[in-house]
């Protein structure tokens, strides 16, 4: 009875074993594979990070990917709604080069994350390349987060958030 125990017990080993190595390696290459999906928003490009990359730059409670679909109707949203979301130190900076009327020709990057509160967030990040391209930012921003700090971000880069269970914007970092 002891021998059939201790067999029992190796095999039930031996197949839990089995099925975390498969899972992790299941989850190895799903988070390695890169579906980045670009899309054209006027003339500039709309870039979607699948929730994998997401995962990679925000550590909140979860992420996601955001489809075409509610990126098109976030975009066109926050162009109605740019000029509330300035701040005051934005409006009164005489170099902040992100202008309303040219929004349609800035770059794009949208991930989906999930806040500690649970809610499903749109976060996007644009950059105005319209001028300059330092840091072969417009490569790099078809791959990864391009988030940055200091002169040439400050000036060229505005971060907006859009809630989608509130339908409510909000500027994180100014």
């Amino acid at each position: 009875m002891k021998d059939i125990f201790k067999i029992f017990l190796i095999l039930l080993f031996l197949t839990s074993c089995s099925k975390k190595s498969k899972e992790v390696e299941c989850k190895k290459v799903l988070d390695t594979i890169s579906k980045i999906k670009i899309i054209e928003l006027g003339y500039g490009k709309g870039i979607i990070f699948p929730a994998a990359n997401s995962k990679k730059f925000f550590t909140d409670t979860g992420s996601f990917t955001l489809n075409e679909k509610k990126v098109r109707y976030i975009d066109s949203l926050f162009v109605e709604k740019y000029d509330s979301l300035l701040t005051y130190f934005q409006k009164e900076r005489k170099l902040f080069s992100i202008k309303k009327k040219d929004l349609q020709f800035y770059d794009k990057q949208f991930f989906g994350i999930i806040d500690k509160k649970k809610d499903s967030i749109a976060y996007c990040l644009i950059f105005n390349l319209t001028k300059s391209n330092p840091y072969n930012m417009k490569q790099k921003i078809l791959k990864e987060n391009a988030e940055g700090s200091g002169f040439w971000f400050d000036e060229n880069m505005f971060i907006f958030e859009y809630n989608l269970q509130t339908k409510k914007f909000s500027t994180p970092h100014y």
